[in-house]
């Protein structure tokens, strides 16, 4: 499908992905092997590419995925960022478990790494990858950074893995596309590497500095208790006594004279005190820059946030933080 258009199967599919990400739901999705993979290129989900890290630790392209700018929507670029995947021939580079004796056990059991993963044909083991594969490394990342993060859309999401991703320079994707990494984003890597620990940092300072959360000016202040008026309750009225009923009376018989009894008394009612219920505030950790930490909502693209008042950091301020973190990788 390299220039669509859609068919009707992927056109409801479209609209379920862009149904979930509209309802909050972070969509991850493979840009494919080789292939023109959808809804990998949808502009709502988080395209996952691959990077391959060679035995000496350098990261280049890896040439079993893919990577196009997609002419179902235009000027969107495939992938995102990336996860780990092997190379050409097969990629078999990440060992991982699978049922005893299926497909993918038995299809890359024996042989001499990398025509074959060097283990029998029904272990339950077997090596490979794939963007398939590398779709639940960014879904994990994904889930560090709501944890990290509180309630981040996601945009927000999209965007700290992004501009925390680590470039790949070298190697060209699947020979279907041919695309080189260069310098910056490009359609061989995208953005780079996935990189969780920068992604979560961000995510942390994010919601540390996110509004609704600044402290008091000291964490000692008293805070005076609230005092709840109680209105006295009305005096009770007193109960009479039942009188039993008495058959109608003859005028030939003198009915008796009944006691007369003394009137009752109301009973007496201690007098009710006010009450007052002090109310205290929550115990919350004060973070750096006399903000709190905790609660949720980001003024991130998408987030509908704003700055609340009294913070003791301007835009200016955390986006400078923001940039430390993206621009100096081996600092954190």
């Amino acid at each position: 499908m390299p220039a669509g258009p859609l068919s009707a199967a992927n056109q409801a599919l479209a609209a379920a992905v862009a149904g979930a990400v509209a309802s909050g739901i972070v969509v991850v999705f493979s840009a494919g092997n080789g292939s023109w993979g959808f809804p990998g290129q949808h502009p709502d989900v988080i395209s996952v590419g691959g990077v391959h890290l060679r035995p000496d630790g350098a990261l280049e392209a890896s040439s079993y995925t893919s990577g196009f700018m997609s002419a179902v929507h235009p000027g969107r670029r495939v992938p995102d960022v990336d996860g780990l995947v092997g190379m050409l021939p097969r990629a078999m580079y990440i060992m991982l478990p699978v049922a005893a004796g299926c497909l993918i056990d038995r299809g890359n059991a024996g042989g001499a790494h990398p025509n074959g993963d060097q283990t029998v044909d029904d272990d339950g083991w077997a090596a490979f990858s794939g963007t398939s594969a590398a779709a639940p490394q960014i879904a994990g990342v994904c889930a560090l950074v709501l944890q990290a993060g509180g309630s981040l859309t996601p945009a927000a999401v999209r965007s700290m893995l992004v501009r925390t991703a680590r470039d790949v320079t070298t190697g060209t994707n699947h020979p279907t596309f041919g695309n080189a990494a260069t310098v910056g984003p490009d359609t061989a890597t995208g953005n780079g590497l996935v990189d969780a620990h920068r992604a979560v940092l961000l995510a942390k300072l994010r919601r540390a500095l996110s509004p609704g959360r600044v402290a008091p000016q000291s964490s000692t202040e008293p805070v005076a208790p609230v005092a709840v008026p109680v209105t006295p309750a009305p005096p009770v009225a007193p109960v009479l006594p039942v009188v039993p009923f008495q058959p109608p009376i003859s005028p030939f018989i003198t009915p008796a004279i009944l006691p007369v009894l003394p009137p009752l008394m109301p009973p007496v009612l201690p007098p009710l005190r006010p009450w007052f219920r002090p109310i205290l505030p929550a115990a919350q950790p004060v973070m750096p820059w006399g903000w709190r930490s905790g609660g949720a909502d980001d003024d991130w693209p998408g987030a509908g946030g704003a700055r609340g008042p009294g913070s003791q950091l301007s835009e200016e301020d955390i986006a400078e933080l923001e940039r430390f973190i993206v621009d100096n990788p081996d600092r954190q």
